[in-house]
């Protein structure tokens, strides 16, 4: 593993295929399907191994991702998110031609009309889910009436294929205390699968109730009404989902090496900001007894509670958030034991 430069991001395949089969054991099992989030890993050999371990398609947030995944061979993809401008959804509609199934994620009058316009233009039956807000606020159709309503438009438009609704209890994945993530978890997806309902009683049909992420996967997952789910980061894990889903092993981790011993247990390390994010705190030490105190953009501080290091001693850091740590590389190097077995590449371009 010394050959590595650091810093540089190093998956172990084991513990990362552990964690994939824990995933599908536990769809098999309460006979729900797994979508798993490809924004996490944004890499096709993982979405790959989530396929043959049995997801029922790959979810990605952007175009570009839903583009590298469906040119990568993935034949189900659900993009979990709105498209508004012309050029993404023409983008999209491409798609349309080369995966048996792409969906699409709708919540707004204005962006309906636009679909069925662009949809009929180009020849292609546009499959879209409604999206429900759950109490995340930050998109989708108030629950109830009002997504009922909105549906009815959808079922209206000659070019659009109303395939079911999605929610997402983001507000609930991270929530510390178990009876609350619990109960909040379950007040949302009432809301969803209330939504559900409305519809069944006017035979209007959900072929797809989507949604649930790593933290409330084994929640939302139990409920009936729920045909698949969406858990991202339970691939990697990382410090804040850690703290609450000890069943999954941290498989991924950022390599750093030390620069400067500063004395008094204190050290320097070439690992910053640039190399790991900090929206969700501060990354944890794995190998090591001590903790990082600070990051600057190219630089670690850490301090060591016991033992020493020496200048050109190699770290291993578990990030807080490993979804925009992973979109800071280019690479992930794949381990097996203390040997580099493949290099994979993380899809993380913007197309202009």
């Amino acid at each position: 593993m010394n050959e590595i430069v650091t810093p540089a991001l190093v998956l172990d395949l084991e513990l990362l295929k552990q964690n994939i089969k824990l995933m599908a054991d536990f769809g098999r099992k309460n006979h729900v399907g797994i979508r798993p989030h490809f924004k996490t890993h944004k890499c096709l050999e993982i979405a790959s191994l989530q396929m043959k371990a049995g997801a029922v398609g790959i979810t990605a947030q952007t175009i570009d991702e839903a583009e590298a995944l469906v040119k990568g061979g993935i034949k189900s993809v659900l993009l979990a998110n709105q498209l508004i401008e012309q050029a993404k959804i023409k983008r999209f509609l491409n798609l349309c031609d080369i995966a048996s199934e792409v969906l699409l994620c709708v919540d707004s009058e204005n962006n309906l009309r636009l679909l069925d316009k662009l949809a009929g233009a180009a020849g292609v039956k546009l499959k879209v889910l409604v999206e429900v807000d759950i109490g995340l606020n930050r998109a989708g159709r108030k629950p109830g009436e009002d997504a009922v309503h909105f549906v009815k438009k959808v079922l209206a438009c000659p070019n659009i294929e109303f395939k079911g609704l999605q929610g997402y209890e983001g507000h609930a994945v991270l929530l510390s205390d178990p009876e609350e993530r619990k109960k909040t978890a379950a007040a949302a997806m009432e809301l969803l699968v209330g939504t559900k309902r409305l519809l069944s009683g006017i035979n209007i049909k959900c072929g797809i109730v989507s949604g649930g992420g790593t933290g409330t996967y084994d929640l939302t997952g139990r409920n009936s009404d729920i045909t698949d789910i969406q858990p991202g980061s339970y691939v990697f894990m990382d410090t804040k989902y850690l703290a609450i889903k000890k069943e999954f092993i941290p498989s991924l981790c950022v390599h750093a090496t030390i620069l400067a011993s500063r004395g008094k247990g204190e050290y320097t390390a070439d690992a910053g900001r640039k190399a790991l994010t900090t929206e969700n705190g501060m990354p944890l030490l794995l190998d090591k007894t001590g903790s990082i105190e600070n990051l600057n953009e190219e630089h670690t501080r850490l301090k060591l509670a016991q033992g020493s290091l020496m200048p050109g001693d190699r770290i291993k850091i578990l990030p807080s958030h490993c979804c925009t740590t992973v979109n800071l590389y280019d690479n992930v190097y794949v381990s097996g034991g203390e040997q580099v077995r493949e290099i994979w590449k993380i899809n993380r371009q913007r197309a202009v």
